[in-house]
């Protein structure tokens, strides 16, 4: 075998590593759906094991201080909406690049809680939190529904008082999520409707293929009371 024979003999094996390189990533890759179901390109190195937190101590979580409510409530009239204190303290970096960054998760193996920066605009704001709201697994579409919230019932509006630039988290516990959930999107599936009187809400778009870890870390913007 002359040196070209060997060249071209070399040339053909690599061409086959390559090809067989090919048929493998393809034979990962997953398609891309809108709903969630499933992600492109996930890969066995991709998935990894959500850590859990540590249980949440008793009265761990600030609870807002129920200020007035009414009997007659009326989610078309935001005069019998119940109005709650801004809990003090509650937050310690405010730094935001984004809803992301406001997002905290604290995984536990009996729950999962979802907390959420928010600045007070004004003295006094309204909110709404949704029956709807999920955690969905972004690799299998799984949703996990809200199971309650702190503070205000979960489809109510309410109203909370404090100073403008106040920062605080609301806090929304869900079920637990699996060792395997470790990417997720975070949205609800429907909105309230607007109040004659208000501004409405803000419609907002579905965070998706978030890392729960990323989600983990921003633990470190929270005060958890002791």
């Amino acid at each position: 075998m002359n040196k070209i024979e060997r060249v071209m003999k070399t040339t053909e094996k690599l061409i086959m590593v390559l090809m067989l390189c090919m048929i493998f990533t393809v034979g990962y890759a997953q398609s891309d759906t809108n709903d969630g179901k499933e992600t492109a390109g996930w890969s066995p190195a991709d998935i990894q094991t959500l850590q859990y937190d540590k249980k949440l101590k008793k009265d761990a979580v600030a609870e807002p201080k129920l200020i007035s409510s009414q009997e007659d409530y009326d989610p078309m009239d935001y005069n019998t909406w119940p109005c709650f204190e801004v809990p003090a303290g509650t937050v310690k970096d405010g730094s935001s690049r984004g809803r992301k960054d406001d997002i905290i998760l604290l995984c536990t193996k009996k729950a999962t809680y979802l907390f959420e920066i928010h600045q007070m605009m004004w003295d006094k704001m309204y909110f709404y939190d949704s029956a709807t709201s999920f955690i969905r697994d972004s690799r299998t579409g799984q949703k996990y529904y809200v199971k309650d919230h702190v503070g205000a019932p979960l489809d109510v509006c309410y109203w909370m008082q404090g100073k403008a630039g106040q920062l605080f988290y609301s806090v929304s516990i869900y079920p637990p999520l699996p060792k395997t959930c470790t990417v997720v999107d975070i949205g609800q599936d429907s909105h309230p409707e607007t109040a004659p009187g208000t501004t409405g809400w803000a419609r907002q778009e579905t965070l998706m293929k978030i890392p729960v870890r990323e989600l983990q870390a921003n633990q470190r913007k929270i005060v958890l009371q002791k």
